[in-house]
Order: structure tokens, then sequence, then C-alpha cells
């Protein structure tokens, strides 16, 4: 029997100018996601990544930003160090 799933959307550049830091930002939710997934998931339900790529285009994150807002359970939104106080 196949264990139910939690679906995340996860929203950052994986295409276009900004590509660069949404791809290390999406590789690091996989081996983070994996590690939940291998210890059991989330009270016994695995994460299902669902990756949404705005290709650091304004019009193309809007329309994404309507897609998740009608459809998606949980969202993760792609910041910026700039934007993250880290205490310093």
């Amino acid at each position: 029997m196949v264990p139910p799933k939690i679906p995340m959307s996860f929203v950052l550049e994986l295409t276009g100018s900004a590509a660069e830091y949404g791809i290390s930002m999406n590789n690091a939710v996989k081996m983070a996601v994996n590690d939940i997934n291998e210890a059991g998931g989330v009270d016994g339900k695995l994460i299902e990544v669902v990756e949404r790529d705005i290709a650091s285009d304004e019009a193309q994150a809007a329309q994404t930003a309507m897609a998740l807002v009608t459809g998606e359970i949980v969202v993760i939104e792609n910041f910026t160090a700039e934007q993250i106080d880290f205490g310093a």
C-alpha cells in the first residue's frame, strides 16, 4: 500500500536571471524532503514536492500565485537572504 502524500508547492526561479539561486534552493528542499520521507514522513505521510518555476518573470509569478491560491495545500515561498532577519 502506498502511503498518503502531502503535496508541498515550492515557488522559485528554476529558469531566468535568478535561476542559480532557485536551483540551489530547490536542491536543498529536495534533500530535506528526502530526509523527512526516509524517516517516515509527517505523521506517516510522505511529502511530495511540487515545483513551481516562475522563470524570474513577474507575470509568471502572478499566474503561479493565483494557481497556488486556488488549488494547492502548502506553499513555501522563495525568500532571499536580504528578506530574512538572521539576528545578526
